[in-house]
């Protein structure tokens, strides 16, 4: 399970950008069940037969996105600008590892933050504003990092690394709801064939994006 779950969660999927977690997924459960198909929304939705017909039909949803960014500009000297996809509190940006999903493969990046030496002339108790932030990638000019793949209206996520803590538990991005969609994998790999169940791993009702 923990290897599923860090497979799962190491792919960046902001919402509207499921498309290569759905792969994952079709990749784990396609050998377990009879049928599965992608609706016009982008929900990639499985059905296990049963052969029992008294028994009755059964939904199990998770759904397959997270929160993250999107590339909004790229500044003449490499920095990026970026809007968030979905909730976040601007209290924890500052100094958060990312990974852009680039034409290139994922490119590491850090939201900037000021030197501790400057907050003296900096309102501390100021909670600043994600339009006021950059995620500097290592590039030096806009050329460079389009060289390094990247445009805008690319998908951004967390770049924290999935790793244990402690005998049990985990820490990562994308928990919410990778966790889910792990645990319905494994109960597709698992259950057996009474009633006829349907395992929908879903999507926003805003992306609108195919798998092919």
């Amino acid at each position: 399970m923990y290897d599923l779950l860090k497979g799962l969660c190491d792919i960046v999927g902001p919402s509207g950008f499921e498309q290569d977690v759905q792969r994952f997924i079709l990749n784990e459960v396609k050998d377990y069940v009879d049928e599965y198909h992608v609706d016009s929304v982008g929900n990639l939705i499985v059905k296990k037969k049963g052969n029992n017909p008294n028994y009755p039909s059964l939904v199990i949803a998770a759904h397959t996105d997270e929160i993250g960014f999107i590339v909004k500009k790229i500044e003449d000297n490499g920095l990026i600008r970026f809007e968030k996809l979905g909730g976040f509190d601007d209290r924890i940006l500052l100094s958060l590892p990312v990974k852009v999903r680039s034409e290139k493969g994922n490119i590491d990046g850090v939201i900037g933050t000021i030197s501790a030496h400057y907050v003296k002339w900096d309102d501390p108790k100021r909670i600043s504003s994600h339009r006021d932030m950059y995620i500097d990638i290592g590039a030096r000019t806009a050329e460079e990092a389009a060289e390094m793949g990247i445009k805008v209206g690319q998908p951004i996520s967390y770049g924290t690394e999935f790793k244990k803590i402690g005998k049990n538990r985990v820490t990562g991005k994308a928990l919410d709801d990778r966790a889910g969609c792990a645990l319905l994998i494994r109960l597709l790999q698992n259950i057996g064939g009474n009633g006829l169940s349907m395992a929908t791993f879903t999507v926003p009702s805003r992306s609108r994006r195919k798998l092919g």
